[in-house]
């Protein structure tokens, strides 16, 4: 069985915490410090805001995967918990992305590291659980974002107040 996690709505206030918590794990670096021209903001969860919510979104980990069926290039492989993509195999055609049924991965445009000689890569991302990273969860996201080992395809929402 996956993990995956699972935001609660009603505790984001889209102030993309855990988009700068999940750029800092993966990197190791502070990137308050830097210069943002200098290395790759790719979060590997989003912000979606609609007038009625915010909340994050990413990959859900699911058991038959969308997104692997869809890559052409087998990029996309089931782990022992998770869903792995391999950004070393990735080409960034997006037909992941695509296919994701939950948005949960993104396209993004990379121009430091390894651009295989070329000016910029594109290159698909999402949800890794933090593998390989120093944090097992980047403490910043906890308050919103919570890990399971179980996976549901439903969700219970609890209804926001009406505006009057």
């Amino acid at each position: 069985m996956n993990k995956f996690i699972k935001s609660d709505p009603m505790l984001c206030i889209g102030c993309r915490t855990c988009m700068i918590a999940c750029v800092v794990n993966h990197t190791g670096k502070n990137v308050f410090n830097m210069d943002p021209d200098s290395y790759d903001f790719t979060p590997r969860v989003q912000i979606q805001i609609t007038k009625d919510m915010t909340k994050p979104v990413q990959c859900r980990q699911c058991p038959k995967p969308k997104c692997m069926e869809a890559c052409p290039f087998n990029a996309i492989s089931m782990g022992e918990d998770s869903v792995i993509l391999d950004q070393d195999i990735c080409k960034g055609c997006g037909k992941c992305a695509k296919a994701c049924p939950f948005d949960g991965i993104t396209m993004a445009r990379i121009y430091h590291g390894d651009t295989k000689g070329r000016p910029f890569r594109q290159l698909a991302f999402k949800c890794d659980l933090c593998h390989g990273t120093n944090q097992a969860f980047p403490p910043a996201s906890k308050h919103v974002l919570r890990k399971y080992s179980h996976f549901s395809t439903r969700q219970k929402r609890r209804p926001r107040p009406r505006q009057p």
